[in-house]
C-alpha cells in the first residue's frame, strides 16, 4: 500500500515473521547440537561428558554400543557399576579425587561389555570451563585396549621363554665345560707333565713341556671359571649374598676394588628370584669392569618388608643413558630379564659421575613366612 504522496507504508512484521525471528536462534542451536552429535557418534573412541556433580550426562554411540544400553538407560545407570569389582574402588577414588582438584586423570580398568565379557579400557578425562571460567564438568574418552594388552602379554611370554631357553643353554654349556673340556685339559696337562719327567736330560725340551703344562692348567682353570659363570649352581644351594660375595672377590684385582655390602637381613630366596638378581649383578659387574674404567665398585644387597633390592655402583666414566648405543652392554637384556621375572630395573649414569644399576624383586608373603620360621 502506498501513501497519498506515493511513498510505501512500512507495515509491521507478520506474526509468522515474528515467530520465525524469535525461534531462529533455537533452530541454529538445535542444528549445531545435531551436527555435534553426528560428529561424536562417528568418532573412533567412546566419548563422555559430565556435569559439575561428577555424574555423566552424555555418552556417544560407540560408548552405548559397547555397553548395549540406550542413552536413557546409561544415564540412569552409573558407569561405575560395570567396572570390574577388583578395579572399582581404585577407579572411584581416583575419579572423585580428580573432580575435587579439577585435574586431568587417566584410568585403566576392566569394564563389562554388552556380551558379558570384561575388557581392559583406557579412560581419560579433562575439566571443561565456560568462557568466564566457570567450571562445567568433565569431558573425556575411553578406548578399548584389550587387544594391545594381550599382544604385550604375548610378547612378554615369548621373552620369558627366550630367557628361559638362554638360561638352559647356559647351564648346558657350563656343564659341558666343567665335566668335559676342563677334565680333558686337566688330563692333557698331567700327560704333558709325565713327558716332561721323562726328558730330564734335555733341559730345553723339559722346560718347554713344563711351560706347556702350566698353560694347560691355566686354560683348565679358565674353563672352570667360565663354567661357574654360565651355570651358577651355588645360587641354587647357597644364599644369594654368599654367591655375590664370591663374585666380587673374584673380580677384585690390583687395578680395582670390588666390595660386597649387605645392608639388611635377606631371607632365603627361591631360584626364580635369586637367579635374575645374580644375572643382573654379573652383567653389571662385567660392564663396569670392561667399559667404565672404574677403580671402585660396590655391590649392595638389601631387603625391606616388601622388596629385595640389588644395586651395582661404580666410580667410572659414566655415560648418557638415553643416547647409549654401545653394543654388548646388555642393558636391555637386564631390563627385560627383570620385567619378565616380575621385578623392576633402573640405571642412573652421567658422564664423569659413574653408573648405578638397581634391580628390585617383590618379597612375597611366602618368602616372609619362610624367613621368620
Amino acid at each position: 500500500m502506498k501513501q497519498r504522496n506515493g511513498s510505501r507504508i512500512a507495515w509491521p512484521l507478520s506474526l509468522k515473521g515474528l515467530l520465525r525471528r524469535a525461534f531462529d536462534p533455537l533452530r541454529k542451536l538445535r542444528e549445531s547440537e545435531e551436527r555435534f552429535r553426528s560428529l561424536v557418534d562417528v568418532a573412533p573412541v567412546m566419548l563422555w561428558m559430565s556435569g559439575t556433580d561428577a555424574r555423566c550426562t552424555f555418552f556417544n554411540k560407540p560408548w552405548l554400543d559397547f555397553t548395549g544400553l540406550s542413552l536413557k538407560e546409561q544415564a540412569e545407570q552409573d558407569w561405575v557399576v560395570r567396572v570390574h569389582p577388583e578395579d572399582r574402588e581404585r577407579c572411584v577414588n581416583r575419579y572423585l579425587s580428580a573432580f575435587k582438584s579439577r585435574e586431568t586423570f587417566t584410568l585403566e580398568y576392566r569394564l563389562l561389555r554388552y556380551d558379558g565379557v570384561y575388557r581392559w579400557v583406557l579412560h581419560n578425562g579433562v575439566p571443561r570451563y565456560a568462557d568466564d571460567g566457570t567450571f562445567l564438568g568433565y569431558v573425556g574418552s575411553r578406548v578399548d585396549l584389550t587387544d594391545q594388552r594381550e599382544a604385550e602379554e604375548h610378547l612378554r611370554e615369548l621373552s620369558t621363554q627366550l630367557l628361559n631357553a638362554q638360561e638352559i643353554e647356559r647351564c648346558r654349556i657350563g656343564h659341558e665345560l666343567q665335566e668335559d673340556l676342563a677334565q680333558k685339559l686337566c688330563a692333557l696337562s698331567i700327560n704333558v707333565g709325565r713327558f716332561s719327567s721323562e726328558y730330564d736330560g734335555n733341559a730345553k725340551l723339559a722346560a718347554g713341556l713344563n711351560e706347556l703344562q702350566q698353560q694347560l692348567w691355566d686354560v683348565s682353570r679358565d674353563a672352570l671359571r667360565l663354567s661357574r659363570q654360565l651355570n651358577p649352581a651355588a645360587v641354587e644351594v647357597l644364599v644369594l649374598s654368599a654367591v655375590l660375595r664370591n663374585l666380587c672377590h673374584q673380580a677384585t684385582d690390583q687395578k680395582r676394588s670390588v666390595l660386597f655390602v649387605q645392608n639388611e637381613d635377606v631371607p632365603p630366596l627361591p631360584e626364580n628370584v635369586s637367579l635374575p638378581l645374580y644375572r643382573v649383578a654379573q652383567e653389571s659387574l662385567r660392564n663396569a669392569l670392561t667399559h667404565s674404567g672404574a677403580t671402585r665398585i660396590n655391590v649392595e644387597l638389601g631387603a625391606s618388608a616388601t622388596t629385595v633390592r640389588l644395586s651395582v655402583r661404580d666410580n667410572g666414566c659414566g655415560f648418557v643413558v638415553a643416547s647409549n648405543t654401545k653394543p654388548g652392554l646388555g642393558l636391555s637384556g637386564m631390563a627385560e630379564r627383570m620385567r619378565s621375572s616380575g621385578g623392576a630395573f633402573s640405571i642412573i649414569s652421567n658422564p664423569g659421575e659413574g653408573t648405578t644399576v638397581t634391580a628390585t624383586m617383590p618379597l612375597t608373603q611366602s618368602m616372609k613366612v619362610a624367613s621368620t620360621a
